[in-house]
């Protein structure tokens, strides 16, 4: 990925961090959290070709942007990356085992939600960005939510 994208992330991670909504945590520390629950998410995104015009009436104002994202509308009305639960249970499996389950649930759950073409697509661990954990008052426990990040042509992205 190219610094900017990067840096991008890198901001996305660091809001997390500063609102204390979440805390950051490695992969290896989630898989020690017993009873948690684990999600994925990813960003499918693509590099920008051109700056956005037109964001206003008279077309004048552009955006300087880097790139462009895949969003969705989730079950609960807003806007969301592609994810969903680990059905299998992470505590106590190894570092290997743990990124296995988890790069199959985010290839799964994408499948399912956008028909991402997992065959053509391939994530795997190198796209992983980073953890974060939460307590999850719904349920009553932690909830541990892992996110990635997959770069495709922007072909993609509209087809």
């Amino acid at each position: 990925m190219k610094p900017e994208v990067m840096q991008t992330f890198a901001t996305l991670k660091e809001v997390h961090e500063r609102h204390n909504c979440h805390k950051l945590v490695t992969f290896e520390e989630s898989l020690k959290i017993v009873g948690a629950a684990h999600a994925v998410h990813c960003c499918i995104w693509s590099e920008a070709d051109k700056p956005l015009a037109g964001l206003d009436t008279d077309n004048t104002k552009t955006l300087d942007k880097r790139a462009t994202i895949l969003m969705h509308l989730r079950f609960d009305g807003s806007l969301g990356f592609g994810g969903g639960e680990v059905d299998e249970q992470l505590a106590g499996v190894s570092l290997q085992q743990g990124q296995l389950v988890t790069v199959k649930a985010i290839q799964r759950e994408l499948e399912e939600e956008i028909n991402f073409d997992g065959a053509k697509h391939q994530i795997d661990q190198s796209n992983y960005l980073y953890s974060t954990v939460q307590k999850d008052t719904r349920r009553g426990v932690e909830l541990v939510l892992h996110f990635y990040a997959y770069q495709v042509f922007k072909m993609y992205l509209f087809m």
